[in-house]
This record gives C-alpha cells, structure tokens and sequence, in this order.
C-alpha cells in the first residue's frame, strides 16, 4: 500500500466518522447520568444556578420571590489527550482494514474516558461537597426556607439485597420522592436508574428486572430502574438512585473542548524526519455535581 496525503486523508475521514459512531454508543451510560454544560472559553467555570429552583405558592397580596441563584459552584476545566503513533513502513505494510481496527481499539479506549470522569464523580458524592457546601450525599441537605432533606443511606441500612428483601431499595426511593424544595416541600421526583458496580449487577438483575422474586412471586420491582453497572464506582458496594428523565441531572459534564479525533498534518516535519504517523484523542473536561434532590446515594456497608 502506497501511502500518500490523499490515502491518509481518506482514511482519517473515515475513521473519524466510525469515532462519531463509537461516541454515541460508548458514553450513552455516563451521558444517562450527567448534563453536558459549555464551558465558554473559561478554565474555571462557576455554577450559581444549581439551587431548587422556586416553586409556585398561594398568592397573600404579595408575590413572593425564591432565590433561584443562591450557590457559587466552580470546576476547573483540565486537558485531556493521548496520542497513537504508526510507522510509515508498518502503515505500508498492513492492509488498511487492519490498520482501522487498531485505530478503532485506540478510539474506543479513549472513549471510555467520558464515563470513567463521570461515574468516578458520582463516587465521590459520599466525601466530597456539592454546591451547597455539604457532601453531595448527606442526611442535612440545607433547604432555603429552613430545615434539612436526607439523600444518603449508610452503614449496614444501605446494602442491596435481591428481592429488596431488606427493604432498602424501598428507602432510597422514599428519600428520593421526599427530597425539598426551596420552600421544604417534597419534590416528588421519581428514580428512574441505578448504578452498581459490577459486583452487585446481578442483584441489582434481581431487584430491577426479574419477573419473579426467589419464593417464586411476582416481582413488583421489576421495571421500577434500569440498571446501569460500572466499574468506575470507588467501591463494590456503593449503589446510586438517580432521576436522570428531568431538564437537570445529577452529575455536570463541562466541556471547552468536546472529545475529537484528528491528525497530525500529513506534511508535518515529525513524519517526514521520522518516517511516523501520528493521530490523537483531545479534549478540555471536567466534571462536577449536579442538584442533590435527583440523586441517592447508598454506601452499601
């Protein structure tokens, strides 16, 4: 095969078509779960609309006014890249059906990466703060007018059983339903997935889409969530109710630069000295918490 700057413009069209493709398909469990937001040219992108927003009220005389924007919430944006180099010779050498399903390997490995920042953050919502300065997961979520909501189970109250024979399946969902808005009134969202780590995929099997339970019943739970597994959860153990069918979801996905496939240009002086070709995966992400009342978090021990 001769190589030639058409041969590898052809090529990279092609492969960057079949990556549009391999994206659509490889980050739909992590874009389940997560928002995409702009980032605007910003390196570090501040969040002060995440608070319940206000909710409609008997009108006294005077309309009264929640504070939709009561947070100041930041992420910093980070670069992303890795790079995949083929010499001229091996380019030459191969066919280029076997040349695109290496470089297809090398795409979806990098695709990958979208659902690992992503569920990696909705790990971390058991330690680390949300935009209303407590953990994403917590039993004292501030509410504006007062008072506390709970989107966090843990300790033995917290593991998944098939059957839900331990009824705590059945807590997560109350705590979900029940989470408050700005004026302390229940929100009424209703769960929609749950993320497991792969260890607990076939429990969570039993739980969500068995048609019988084990004494041989209906199961009333099954449809009640799709189950998304991931390994990319901290822990084994860990569990996660979300509502992911809303305008907001649990988890902010902010992007400066989307996740793109290019090459290296074919007249650039590193091929021509070094007789290498060059293509990369790039892109400027990071990630951050979304509003609490969508999500709870079990930590399964």
């Amino acid at each position: 095969m001769i190589v030639t700057s058409d041969l590898l413009a052809g090529a990279t069209t092609l492969w960057q078509a079949e990556f549009d493709k391999l994206m659509g398909k490889l980050t739909q469990d992590g874009l389940t779960v997560a928002m995409k937001i702009p980032a605007g040219n910003k390196s570090v992108v501040t969040f002060n609309w995440l608070g319940a927003p206000p909710t409609l009220r008997t009108f006294t005389g005077t309309v009264e006014f929640g504070k939709s924007f009561p947070h100041n919430y930041s992420v910093e944006v980070g670069e992303q890249a890795v790079g995949l180099a083929i010499k001229e010779r091996e380019f030459r050498h191969n066919t280029l059906d076997t040349i695109t399903r290496h470089v297809a390997m090398f795409q979806r490995q990098a695709l990958r990466y979208i659902d690992k920042i992503i569920f990696t953050q909705l790990g971390a919502g058991f330690t680390a703060n949300g935009y209303d300065a407590v953990t994403f997961y917590n039993d004292s979520h501030p509410v504006a007018a007062g008072g506390t909501y709970d989107n966090l189970l843990s300790g033995a109250g917290s593991t998944l059983l098939a059957d839900d024979s331990n009824g705590n399946y059945a807590i997560a969902w109350a705590l979900l339903n029940t989470t408050k808005d700005d004026q302390g009134e229940p929100s009424g969202f209703v769960a929609s997935h749950v993320v497991v780590h792969p260890n607990n995929r076939v429990v969570a099997m039993k739980v969500f889409v068995a048609p019988t339970v084990a004494a041989g019943g209906t199961n009333v739970l099954a449809g009640d969530a799709k189950v998304i597994p991931s390994a990319y959860l901290p822990t084994s153990t860990q569990w996660h109710l979300l509502d992911c069918v809303e305008e907001m979801k649990p988890i902010l996905l902010v992007e400066d630069l989307p996740i793109e496939f290019t090459q290296e240009a074919a007249n650039a002086t590193g091929q021509f000295l070094n007789k290498v070709l060059r293509w990369k995966v790039q892109a400027e992400l990071a990630t951050g918490f979304g509003p609490p009342w969508l999500a709870v978090g079990a930590a399964g021990a």
